[in-house]
Order: structure tokens, then sequence, then C-alpha cells
């Protein structure tokens, strides 16, 4: 398994770069293009959501097995499970856990033990490019 880990100050301007990192690291790894633009996308809104709502520092780890990739942004704000919320079409923002929703394969978050959270996801595409999808349960993993 290949992995990598960015340790980053909460800031919203990093969002590009993680962006730019976690593309560069999978195109350079071999992951398939799709899955790469899947997994940016996944990792852009919840580094927004880590920056937003979280403490710094803030870690981003990436793992590719080269049938999966997954993800974890850990953050040393205070635990809460993540909700979607109900947004109007001309609302701007807070559509981010509904795109990972759809675009994961599962994800969730968890306490951490020394304090703050881990927001996780997975992301498998089958050998036709399709996303395989597991039901997430109130996105709190055990």
């Amino acid at each position: 398994m290949r992995h990598h880990r960015w340790d980053l100050p909460a800031d919203l301007g990093a969002v590009p770069k993680v962006r730019e990192l976690v593309c560069d690291t999978l195109t350079s790894w071999g992951a398939r293009p799709e899955s790469v633009d899947d997994a940016v996308l996944i990792f852009d809104e919840l580094c927004a959501n880590a920056f937003r709502h979280g403490s710094a520092p803030v870690s981003v780890l990436l793992y590719f097995t080269g049938e999966e990739i997954s993800g974890e942004i850990i953050d040393t704000g205070e635990f809460f499970v993540p909700r979607r919320r109900q947004v109007g079409l001309s609302e701007e923002s807070g559509r981010g856990l509904q795109i990972v929703e759809t675009l994961a394969t599962t994800w969730g978050v968890r306490p951490l033990q020394v304090g703050g959270k881990s927001v996780w996801f997975r992301l498998v595409h089958s050998h036709d490019g399709h996303v395989a999808h597991t039901p997430m349960i109130c996105g709190l993993s055990t």
C-alpha cells in the first residue's frame, strides 16, 4: 500500500494545494483518471469542512492499493458527527457532504483518543469503472 501524509495549517487557502498534491500523487502512483478526479473532489470537500469547522493543525492522509483510494482528514477540533443540511437552490455552500456521499464508496467520522476527529473515506472503482457503494450508517465509524 502506498501512502502519504501532509500536515497543514487550518487555512481555506490550503485547499487548492491539497487538490494539487492529491492529484499529482495519485497520478504518479498510476491511479485511474476517473478515480483521481473523484478523490480530488472528495478531499476538496472534506478539507474545506475541516478548515472551516475544525482546529489546526489539519493532517491529510492518502492511501492507494491499486484498487482502492482512501483518505483521512484529521483535525484537533471537537468531535461531532457531521450532518448534511438542506440547502436552497440559490445557496453557494452546504453541499459538500452530499458530494462526498455520492462519490465515495463509504465514509465516516470517528473520535481520536488524543482528541479531535478523523473524517475518512474509501473509493473503490469496479473493473467497469463504476463506483462500488456501501450504504452509510450516519457516517459514524466505530
